[in-house]
């Protein structure tokens, strides 16, 4: 007892690292309760004895017990009917039973945990840095304010508008992000989970919502368990419990067996025979008679206290971090060192402060943030409108960044419906494909392979088609519909399988019946280790009563055979039997086909008789001598528009790789009737040269590699290397591992990934890419689980139409931040000619937030509708970052490196995204396996108390406290230097930031912008009798454009009012804010056009940019001409529109000097203009292999 409650205290470790203290509590108590089962329950057959309780509180414990009941009990309690011997002639529930089961235990759905507290939510958004910034800054003018309230009465006001702006905006980040929380929610409403149950006798697709104890379900491999179920038939059944024990590997399931002598555990977690709601299955299939649902079930206790995995930051999530770091450094760094320059000329700090505070709210853009957040809500929105639904807003541009697209072939490439076309048996080829149904080109077929139209009557095609009906685990949906048995449609399960059971449908009469008068007594699903499915029936022959049928992968099928069927005898293999065989294979599988090959074994009555208890666990079946019956070839045609689809991605800089599980010849015929291979592979060469061994072959000599899955666990580092910098790269025979391998590899060279596919083996790829694409009708529960990005029509060219809109909501992104950013120059030199030259504040900083949370939020708004530019162009250029190999990296690289860690042994990538370089560094001692520090976490989960250790640790002081004590080592100034360099000088690729923006908007239009507004200032000011030598003397007395003021001394001799200095500088205050108004208007038309000059249709075909103007343009003059507000923000009614006309020419002249700088970058700069990638010979169709080999 004391050594099975270690072992329980063992697995209470792991889950509590999971679920956290409340649910471990709970868990704890089963465990408590389980080991008073062990010591006083007998029999599993009463469950009266083996309830667990908890003093009547079963809210706080896992309360499953129905499978300690027998079968037999179970189905009577639930009501339900089963068949134990043929599962799938199940009844089931009646459906006249169902609405009263839903009305009593209500709809199978958990209840959604708790949010976060709203006021949680805003404490967050208001401690972020740009509100942190703004709030600082108002409780400093508060401060100027209770220093002197008299003359800085307008600081109190100043301070508590800011402290309250910092407040709203608080509010309204809080409200956005309670806005995407809802659109996200929304997306994955639209991609309901369903499932397989059995009512009335029948096999029904319900959605899993629908279900009620007493269901019968049936699971494979690729579906997520719908609810807590007891399972009475399996094969094979593995589910994936790792987010309940924390524990990597599958659980096996199964019926649980009376007559064994291994007790069943009465915790239903760890019980055999149960599977619960939210596992995945991983392997094999059952079924299951459900027991618990919705909030009963064991997810539905414990999931309010279960984590979200952590997520791997987009790119565009790390560049925008980036800024807003580097933006808040240059503020706050700006404000710093001119409050003490303008405390050693003589200022008093309340004057300094007062400058100080106004350069940093000048600096920050208050409304980026949530403009960017606005921007992606609204692409998300668009997105969904082109059939992808994101899961995770950013991955909308990462889409568009990507650089590298890995690609599974079937289900995704292909339409995944297979139809058998020739058949290889007793040396001859068979034609399967009807007459009428022939064209031109399976004619050809035919004649090269010298096929004849198939006869049922020829030797080996009975046993063959006979193995195709019965190993299998495809059916019909429809059994005994005569019409349903030739449609493509109508079977369940592979597609494979299904493709095989339609051929035998159509040449074998009532094949509904096989399963019945050749029951499987034992089956070994097929795994991409071993490579083979195989089923025992009981079918009789001269020798015994039991028959084997194994189909799988031709080489791995002949290696366990010792005969071959020729003319209906058992004829021993030799090696011309071999070699014809080869050449069968080749034939078959460089049209593109999948071929599968069969055997059979009539099993002797002596060794094997009928009663034979066949044991997964002893093995105890045959593994050699079968015979070899013959091949069969099926196509899976390309999706429509496919092949058009991966030319404009290759055409836009996107390497595509295929990774798929069929042979290389097919892989390669595959992936040129798709355009992803278009040039001659190494090993075509090397036949055409006569060369032995393909490696010696030159790289510069071929563009192509296509590699076994089997070569991939001998590559060296350097290997790797010049793999994965091929042009064109196809994976053949490769198992998930090997995917996921050849994601980290790329990760590690640089590329941004995104991973497509469509089931359970394409998972750990699709997580441990960038951006993972799963299909919505075809793909698995598990691959939608894992991936950032569904394709809700499964059309693989949408992948294109996805690459463009991110491509678009990078470059409207970029050209919304260019335009932000022209703003802050006239806002910030005012603040810097305030204490340099000295003068009044031409604006002031009320008017400053106006125009950052007032004008610019409708204006920058726009951008999120503009359309491309030109699209066509914009999907000729490279990806933004794309990976270029200097000549440095390809001489220096990593040589080979024996036992170089893989992805499943703790080799990590490199994270290429999160370093903040464009060029792809592979250090010598790392090779493609370097790791980065500052890489995210990919464990799923992380265990509470480790977390909240970490937090204690690592405090927001703590952490200030690290960054002072590293202000003084070179590393820290160091990483400053390159965040600066990669901003600035970027030598590769484009960022959201670089130094064109930043030219533009603090060099270029930002002082086109300050001239304009400044000239207008001093007209206003000038119209007064106010020149500039005057404004200069009143500032230096410090005395005057206050309440206080005595009375300026103006040119001509007459003298101003404090009253009317305070006017006179409102006005020009007015007018200065109007000029950044007007003049960002035609900014905005400027910003439209990085590709092509500002003129023409497009500049002006997104109707929202001129609804914009007029709404952010409206509140700009009501703020200034309606009276009673220009109290509120310092404004002057009396401002004379007139002075307008400045601004207007000085926005004429920014149209003009855009235009001259576009026309200058085209010439200094053609490559921008010029298409990309126009060396590529992409195929019209697929050639001849015999061709490309010759």
């Amino acid at each position: 007892m004391a050594a099975s409650h270690q072992a329980d205290q063992v697995v209470l470790s792991y889950r509590r690292a999971l679920l956290g203290a409340h649910a471990a509590n709970a868990l704890s108590a089963d465990l408590k309760e389980h080991d008073r089962l062990q010591a006083g329950t007998t029999l599993p057959d009463h469950p009266s004895k083996a309830t667990c309780t908890n003093g009547g509180s079963n809210n706080s414990r896992l309360d499953i017990d129905e499978h300690l009941l027998t079968l037999p009990n179970l189905f009577a309690k639930l009501h339900t009917s089963v068949d134990l011997a043929q599962p799938t002639k199940s009844y089931g529930l009646s459906s006249a039973t169902i609405p009263s089961l839903q009305l009593q235990h209500g709809k199978n759905i958990l209840t959604p945990p708790k949010p976060k507290p709203i006021h949680l939510k805003f404490i967050e958004c208001l401690a972020n840095l740009f509100n942190m910034i703004l709030a600082i800054a108002g409780i400093g003018h508060i401060i100027l304010y209770l220093v002197d309230p008299f003359d800085n009465e307008s600081n109190g006001y100043i301070g508590g508008v800011l402290v309250g702006v910092s407040f709203v905006n608080a509010a309204v980040e809080v409200y956005e992000l309670q806005k995407i929380a809802s659109i996200l929610n929304s997306f994955v409403q639209m991609i309901p989970q369903r499932c397989t149950a059995y009512r009335n006798g029948k096999s029904e697709q319900i959605l899993a919502s629908e279900l009620v104890p007493g269901d019968v379900i049936f699971v494979k491999l690729g579906d997520k368990v719908p609810a807590d179920s007891v399972v009475f038939h399996a094969t094979e059944l593995q589910i994936d419990i790792s987010s309940w024990t924390g524990e990597a590997d599958p659980a096996a399931r199964a019926p649980y067996n009376p007559l064994s002598n291994i007790p069943l555990d009465a915790d239903a977690l760890r019980a055999v025979n149960v599977i619960l709601n939210g596992s995945l299955v991983v392997g094999g299939e059952g079924f299951a008679v459900v027991v618990r649902t919705g909030d009963k079930t064991a997810l539905g206790r414990i999931a309010s206290s279960t984590r979200k995995e952590k997520k791997r930051r987009s790119p565009l999530s790390h560049e925008i971090r980036r800024f807003c770091k580097t933006i808040s450094f240059l503020a706050s760094a700006t404000a710093f060192i001119f409050f003490i320059a303008s405390l050693t000329r003589g200022r008093d700090i309340n004057y300094s402060l007062h400058f100080g505070i106004g350069i940093l709210i000048a600096w920050i853009p208050q409304g980026l943030p949530v403009t960017v957040t606005m921007l992606l809500t609204i692409a998300g929105h668009r997105m969904k409108n082109r059939n992808v639904l994101v899961k995770d807003l950013h991955g909308v541009e990462t889409l568009g960044a990507i650089t590298l697209l890995a690609t599974d072939k079937t289900g995704t490439l292909t339409k995944n419906k297979m139809t058998v076309i020739h058949v290889w048996t007793g040396l001859h080829f068979w034609s399967c494909v009807g007459k009428e149904s022939k064209d031109e080109h399976q004619e050809e077929q035919d004649h090269d392979l010298r096929a004849k139209d198939l006869r049922v009557d020829a030797s080996g095609v009975l046993p063959m088609l006979m193995a195709a009906a019965t190993c299998t685990r495809a059916r019909f949906a429809n059994p005994g519909d005569s019409d349903a048995v030739a449609s493509s449609s109508t079977s369940s399960g592979d597609a494979t399988d299904a493709g095989l059971l339609r051929f035998a449908a159509t040449r074998l009469a009532n094949i509904d019946a096989l399963s019945d008068l050749y029951p499987k007594v034992f089956e070994i699903p097929f795994m991409s280790e071993t490579g083979v499915h195989m089923t025992i029936h009981r079918k009789g022959h001269r020798e015994g009563q039991l028959t084997v049928y194994c189909k799988g992968a031709p080489e791995k099928v002949l290696s366990i055979c010792s005969t071959i069927l020729i003319d209906n005898q058992n004829a021993p293999l030799n090696e011309d039997h071999k070699r014809l065989f080869y050449l069968a294979y080749e034939g078959m599988a460089k049209r593109g086909h999948r071929v599968i090959a069969f055997a059979q074994m009539l099993l002797s009555g002596a060794k094997y008789p009928e009663n034979y208890r066949f044991a997964l666990d002893k093995k105890n079946w045959p593994t050699s001598g079968l015979t070899f019956l013959g091949l069969v070839s099926l196509d899976d045609p390309p999706k429509h528009g496919v092949r058009q689809a991966i030319g404009k991605l290759r055409n836009a800089g996107i390497k595509v790789m295929m990774i798929t599980g069929d042979h290389p010849l097919t892989a390669e015929a595959v992936a040129r009737r798709l355009n992803i291979i278009t040039g001659q592979t190494r090993e075509a060469i090397a036949i055409k040269e006569r060369v032995s061994n393909p490696a010696n072959i030159p790289k510069d000599e071929y563009t192509a590699r296509v590699v076994k899955g089997d070569d991939i666990n001998k590559l060296t580092e350097s290997e790797w290397h010049d793999v994965l910098t091929t042009e064109e790269v196809v994976f053949a025979r490769t198992s998930p591992k090997h995917k996921l391998e050849i994601v980290t590899k790329a990760q590690a060279l640089g590329h941004i990934v995104g991973v497509t596919g469509d089931g359970v083996n394409d998972a750990a790829a699709l997580k441990k890419a960038d951006l993972g694409i799963a299909m919505n009708k075809t793909g698995s529960d598990v691959s939608k689980e894992a991936a950032g990005m569904i394709l809700l029509d499964d059309d693989f060219a949408t992948i294109v139409a996805g690459v463009l809109e991110g491509r678009v909501i990078f470059v409207n992104l970029k050209k919304c931040i260019q335009y932000t950013l022209t703003h802050i120059m006239p806002e910030v030199l005012p603040y810097l000619l305030f204490v340099l030259v000295p003068m009044p504040l031409a604006i002031t900083a009320v008017q400053i937030l106006v125009v950052d949370l007032g004008f610019e939020i409708f204006t920058t708004l726009s951008f999120a509708w503009e359309p491309a530019e030109e699209a066509d162009l914009l999907m000729k250029q490279p990806p933004r970052r794309p990976v270029r190999i200097t000549r440095f990296q390809e001489q220096s690289a990593p040589g080979p490196t024996p036992n170089a860690p893989t992805a499943e042994h703790g080799g990590a990538s490199s994270s290429h995204n999160h370093d903040g370089q464009l060029y792809v560094d592979i250090p010598m001692d790392k090779g493609l396996t370097g790791t980065d520090d500052d890489e995210d976490d990919d464990d799923d989960e992380i265990s509470p108390g480790i977390e909240k250790t970490r937090r204690t640790l690592d405090t927001r002081w703590r952490r200030y406290g690290h960054e002072l004590t590293q202000i003084t080592r070179k590393h820290y100034w160091t990483t400053w230097v390159s965040e600066w360099r990669a901003m600035l000088f970027t030598p590769a690729g484009e960022r959201l930031v670089d130094a064109e923006v930043l030219s533009w908007s603090y060099l270029e239009a930002g002082l086109i912008e300050f001239a304009g507004a400044f000239v207008t200032f001093f007209v206003i000011m000038g119209s007064f009798g106010v020149d500039p030598s005057i404004l200069r003397m009143a500032q230096q007395a410090k005395k005057y454009f206050k309440p206080s003021a005595p009375d300026l001394v103006l040119s001509d001799g007459s003298f101003m009012g404090a009253d009317a200095q305070i006017e006179t500088l409102r006005q020009a205050q007015s007018g200065f804010y109007l000029s950044i108004l007007t003049i960002q208007i035609w900014n905005l038309f400027a910003c439209k056009a990085r590709l092509r000059l500002p003129f023409g249709r497009f500049v002006l075909e997104n109707k929202r940019t001129w609804l914009s103007i007029c709404a952010g343009s409206g509140l700009g003059f009501v703020i200034v001409y309606l009276p009673f507000l220009n109290g509120l923000f310092l404004t002057s009614a009396s401002t004379s529109p007139i002075f307008l006309l400045i601004p207007m020419c000085f926005g004429a002249l920014l149209i003009v000097y855009a235009t001259i700088r576009r026309l200058l970058l085209r010439v200094t700069n053609p490559d921008k203009w010029a298409a990309q990638n126009e060396h590529m010979d992409l195929m019209p169709s697929m050639p001849s292999l015999d061709a490309v080999h010759r």
